[in-house]
């Protein structure tokens, strides 16, 4: 899984409800098996997609949908 260190405040993954900590499993359905791959697959999603994410936070699975948004500038 990909594990989420960080998230932008009012962001797409805060709105949905993740937090530091939790361990991204799928992506609609993809298993999440590396991290370069699974930001790419992110990056590249067209901005109002929604995208069902399964994760894992302590020992509970989780289920969120994030709608792609547009990365801040930094």
């Amino acid at each position: 899984g990909i594990v989420v260190r960080s998230i932008y405040r009012d962001g797409p993954a805060a709105l949905a409800g993740l937090l530091p900590g939790d361990v991204i499993t799928h992506f609609d359905d993809v298993p999440a098996t590396a991290t370069r791959s699974g930001m790419k697959r992110i990056a590249h999603a067209q901005p109002g997609k929604k995208v069902e994410v399964r994760f894992l936070r302590g020992r509970q699975a989780g289920a969120a949908t994030i709608i792609i948004g547009v990365r801040p500038a930094s």
